[in-house]
């Protein structure tokens, strides 16, 4: 493990199409790691990389009974309530 391979967060943002923010707010929650480079700014190495991708592909099933909202039906405030067929 060498530091000449670390990337700043800036860099990582970047490179996954992210902003710096989603970033830092999945460092905030302890699902990535980073270490403090030597002018204070947060670095990351490969292996923080590969925690960040990741924490990127973990996705929730969908529930089908949410992906119909024509089940839903038309509520009062809705406009295909007030729609005339």
């Amino acid at each position: 493990m060498s530091l000449d391979e670390s990337y700043s967060v800036a860099d990582v943002a970047d490179a996954f199409g992210m902003s710096e923010h989603q970033i830092a707010t999945l460092i905030r929650a302890g699902k990535v790691g980073w270490y403090r480079g030597k002018r204070g700014q947060k670095r990351m190495l490969p292996e923080h990389i590969a925690e960040l991708r990741a924490a990127i592909d973990m996705r929730v099933p969908e529930d089908p009974h949410l992906a119909d909202l024509a089940a839903i039906g038309a509520t009062s405030r809705s406009r295909a309530h007030r729609r005339t067929a």
